[in-house]
């Protein structure tokens, strides 16, 4: 199995830094924090050690809490790199264009990570109209940003995405905007 070095990432209600000396985790369970019901922990399992460190942080939770929602997604849905090149890309649109990195992020994940989801996640476009139809696009776009409802990255939009949605996502946003994404894109493709 192959090593990678950044180990468990966990987020408690929202995305926390990942300590690049750790190969283990952000933190750990012994930290002073206290989680309580609600709080929300991501673990990406990617090595021996990092499985085993989840397993004994799982344990310690269940142990303080005895109850957890557990819900495991299997493979490596999309790269690093993907993530990274999305964030420069809403960052410099964001810029270019006076809206703000969360604005940038909300208009991608809304008008164009949306109908990827739409297109290849069957019943996804019923469910979502059931339950958020009834939005106006200034609502949509908070929607998709950290919100009660979704604390930690907003509407799970590009988290769903595999490496094919996650490419057709940037081509997207390259060819959608009128910003310049030429030198993140060839940033990106030296990596």
């Amino acid at each position: 199995m192959k090593k990678q070095s950044d180990g468990i990432k966990i987020s408690v209600g929202g995305p926390m830094p990942i300590d690049g000396s750790s190969k283990g985790c952000a933190f750990s369970f012994t930290d002073e924090h206290k989680y309580k019901k609600g709080d929300i922990v991501r673990f990406k399992i990617n090595s021996d050690e990092s499985m085993s460190n989840a397993d004994s942080n799982l344990f310690n939770l269940y142990k303080e809490h005895r109850f957890l929602h557990l819900t495991v997604r299997i493979g490596d849905d999309r790269t690093d790199l993907q993530n990274n090149t999305w964030s420069a890309m809403y960052k410099k649109a964001g810029q270019e264009l006076g809206w703000g990195f969360l604005h940038a992020r909300a208009h991608c994940k809304w008008y164009y990570g949306m109908p990827i989801l739409r297109r290849d996640f069957v019943g996804f476009g019923k469910s979502f109209d059931k339950h958020f139809g009834h939005l106006d696009e200034e609502d949509y776009l908070r929607l998709m940003n950290s919100n009660r409802m979704f604390p930690v990255d907003g509407f799970p939009v590009t988290s769903n995405f595999g490496r094919k949605q996650g490419s057709e996502y940037i081509e997207t946003i390259d060819r959608e905007l009128d910003v310049y994404f030429g030198d993140i894109l060839d940033e990106s493709n030296k990596l």
